[in-house]
């Protein structure tokens, strides 16, 4: 075997086992980038599982609110509605407070006349 035989034997040798040592560490660095892409997804994927029970919490709590106001909005239209038979009824005891005058105006003049009758 001449010497650039034997150079080129021990050349390929050196490139076949740089190639074993590479194939291996890309195997490795593939290993751990999955792992790691894995436990960002199963994170992002708890992440998720957390809005989810939050987004059904906000919903509950949105209906319980719109109830709220439904029920406010119904007092409110109940008081309107109280508010203006008050004014009604203030209205009537005006007018009665006016005829009981009148009515004592009345009563006042009859007695004065009974008086000059008798």
């Amino acid at each position: 075997m001449t010497e650039t035989q034997q150079k080129t034997e021990d050349t390929a040798a050196i490139l076949k086992k740089a190639a074993e040592v590479l194939s291996k560490d890309v195997a490795t660095y593939m290993h751990l980038q999955t792992e790691e892409l894995s436990d960002t997804f199963e994170l992002v994927f708890k992440l998720n599982q957390a809005a989810i029970g939050r987004y059904g919490e906000l919903i509950q709590e949105a209906s319980v609110l719109k109830e709220k106001a439904k029920s406010l909005q119904e007092q409110e239209i109940g008081v309107a509605s109280f508010l203006s038979n008050l004014s009604v009824v203030e209205q009537d005891i005006t007018h009665l407070e006016a005829t009981i005058e009148k009515l004592e105006k009345y009563c006042s003049l009859l007695e004065q006349k009974v008086m000059k009758s008798t």
